[in-house]
């Protein structure tokens, strides 16, 4: 399986021709493919006469490349690709095209642009350019508040109409920091240090946006 790839999922099918089953776990599993690494798949069916079996499945989830080293072009994510960079890796500027998925883990880059992409993360990185990140489908990570440490954007960052989960946590944003008409299940915009304007408006349903420290206005739902 690919990072950020949608719709993954284990199958199980599970019977008892004597007693029947008191717990059937048949159905279709969806497999985490936010991170790249093995996923366990692990389900148990009991009979009615106290008998039990368990049974698993691992799956590993790997990016399509992993970039380490210096690049001299503009990096160019594509539909179906799952691209890393670690924490020695530089890049001009990064662009994620629909149906790609992008993991910053300590890079230095220009600006991210990405429309539509399977899945963003974005982790202690160092951004010299504006970013705009829209219609991601998957979970949009800027910083999580835990395994996932926050951003320096020296530049502005525009969040909005991603359909995934949203977090941006703990970032230090030069500019401007606007996060609106994100539709996921929840959308954290949280401990960030703004150096201009706050916008976060017009998310839904879940919005958590405080506290925040801004210098210039601040607008929140």
């Amino acid at each position: 399986a690919t990072v950020g790839h949608a719709g993954v999922h284990a199958t199980v099918t599970a019977a008892d021709g004597q007693s029947g089953l008191a717990v059937d776990p048949s159905g279709t599993v969806p497999i985490d493919t936010t991170k790249a690494g093995s996923v366990t798949i692990e389900r148990t069916a009991s009979d009615n006469v106290g008998h039990s079996t368990t049974s698993a499945c691992t799956t590993d989830v790997e990016n399509t490349q992993t970039i380490t080293g210096s690049l001299k072009k503009k990096l160019i994510v594509k539909s179906g690709e799952a691209v890393e960079l670690t924490s020695t890796a530089k890049a001009k500027a990064i662009e994620v095209q629909a149906g790609g998925a992008l993991d910053v883990e300590g890079a230095s880059t220009g600006g991210i642009k990405a429309s539509g992409a399977s899945q963003i993360r974005i982790c202690a990185a160092t951004l010299s350019g504006s970013s705009k990140i829209t219609g991601t489908t998957g979970s949009l990570v800027i910083g999580d508040g835990a395994g996932c440490a926050g951003s320096s954007f020296k530049s502005g960052l525009t969040v909005s109409a991603n359909s995934g989960t949203v977090s941006v946590i703990a970032n230090q944003i030069g500019a401007k920091l606007t996060v609106t008409k994100d539709t996921g299940s929840a959308t954290t915009v949280t401990h960030n240090t703004v150096g201009k304007a706050l916008t976060v408006t017009g998310n839904s349903p879940t919005v958590i946006d405080t506290p925040n420290s801004v210098t210039g206005k601040t607008k929140v739902q």
